[in-house]
């Protein structure tokens, strides 16, 4: 169901917040921190939920069972929308600036959430800005930095590549890069990167399927779940297409 807590004037006050921040610079790590989540926390409720509850909204439309506290709610959303979009390219600098690794990881997540939600940044060039700082991300030490960066590549790779379509290819390769770490918590946000990319129409290579089956073997169960989920997707986008099966000297489709 939608979420109606702006009835007691709680949204009320986050959209009061939200208006007062230009930047965050001169914070501390913690008030960083908190204001990121805030910020996740209204892209989750007011514009990620509203585009999965889209479908059930036009059904009960249909049925008359749609009342005026679902347009109130969609309004309150709009609202919040107008608001982050104005805000959103902030996000991109204050990554370019931050020191901190859990700021960052934060500000990631709050972008990995703005582009699930289908949002774009408010200037289209910001998107270019966006890739670079990503890629200086993923030097960054802490694990938690590296699994962000590959979501929002993930999730984002349709709006970053937008306005230079050469990045789509530079972004899959990129991600293609991490399923070989070291770490394996980056190797399965890698994979699920992948995932992530294939669902946006982004239709995978199908050279990738050998090392989808290879990651069946992978010493980390996260990463075999992942693995087994793109070797279906695979089969399913190729299905017609032959390989060669290891000790086999015929060809044999991906998946029987």
């Amino acid at each position: 169901m939608l979420n109606k807590t702006y009835s007691d004037g709680s949204e009320k006050r986050e959209l009061d917040r939200v208006s007062d921040i230009t930047t965050v610079a001169a914070f501390s790590e913690d008030i960083k921190i908190q204001i990121y989540i805030s910020l996740s926390n209204l892209v989750s409720t007011h514009l990620l939920q509203t585009v999965q509850e889209a479908p059930r909204e036009n059904s009960l439309k249909k049925y008359k069972m749609y009342d005026e506290k679902d347009d109130e709610f969609q309004l309150v959303s709009a609202t919040v929308r107008v608001l982050l979009q104005e805000r959103c390219d902030h996000w991109v600098h204050q990554l370019k600036v931050e020191r901190s690794a859990k700021v960052k990881a934060t500000i990631l997540t709050l972008l990995s959430n703005w582009f699930e939600a289908n949002e774009r940044l408010h200037q289209s060039g910001e998107h270019e800005a966006l890739w670079l700082q990503l890629k200086a991300c993923l030097s960054d030490l802490n694990h938690l930095v590296k699994i962000n960066v590959l979501r929002v590549l993930g999730r984002g790779i349709t709006a970053i590549s937008s306005t230079e379509r050469s990045l789509g290819p530079d972004i899959l390769t990129l991600v293609g890069r991490y399923t070989n770490s070291q770490d394996p918590r980056v190797r399965n946000a890698a994979f699920e990167a992948l995932l992530e990319i294939h669902k946006q129409e982004s239709k995978l290579d199908v050279i990738l399927y050998k090392d989808f089956c290879k990651a069946l073997d992978d010493d980390y169960e996260g990463v075999r779940k992942v693995a087994l989920s793109l070797v279906y997707v695979m089969s399913c986008a190729y299905p017609e297409h032959l390989i060669k099966v290891s000790n086999h000297n015929r060809n044999n489709r991906p998946l029987q």
